[in-house]
């Protein structure tokens, strides 16, 4: 009889560890570098330099990488009414690195944004800040074959007008 309830103990821990793992693993934000893929790829190379005002602000929740706590903001994010902590203000013609971009998909939401990574200076501060910039859009909706569009940034004043097909993760 003891036997069996120390097997039976054994069977039920195990199953709530596995249990715990499985929710761990379906609700886990799942992430894939695509730097070397169009059309991020080229921007790696060489700087983009800044053709509308852009200011970097302090993230307002957990930055998707903790090596880049900063958001760069040119109108199409949180807006530029300032309302958030504004750090520097980054006049045109400003130049920003990327460093490298992600694609993270939330475990809760199952949405996929791709995030690109740098570094930018601020003259006026006379700092450098690790920023990172939210750009691109999954279409998935109703799509027979879903792809990602690029629109407008700092550095393009018109969207990009091929659509990409980046696998997520």
């Amino acid at each position: 009889m003891k036997k069996v309830v120390i097997g039976l103990v054994i069977t039920v821990v195990v199953g709530i560890a596995l249990f715990i793992l499985y929710v761990y693993m379906v609700l886990a934000p799942k992430q894939s570098d695509v730097s070397n893929i169009a059309p991020f790829a080229e921007l790696m190379s060489q700087p983009v330099t800044t053709i509308k005002e852009t200011i970097i602000i302090t993230y307002p929740s957990v930055p998707p990488d903790e090596d880049y706590a900063y958001y760069l903001e040119d109108g199409s994010g949180f807006g530029m009414e300032k309302s958030l902590q504004v750090l520097a203000e980054l006049p045109i013609g400003t130049k920003v690195n990327f460093d490298k971009v992600t694609l993270i998909t939330g475990g809760v939401s199952g949405t996929t944004a791709a995030y690109l990574f740098g570094t930018v200076f601020s003259e006026e501060k006379q700092k450098s800040y690790n920023i990172f910039y939210n750009w691109g859009e999954y279409r998935s909706l109703y799509q027979d074959q879903p792809y990602w569009f690029f629109g407008e940034t700092f550095w393009l004043d018109k969207p990009l007008e091929k659509k990409y097909f980046i696998e997520v993760p």
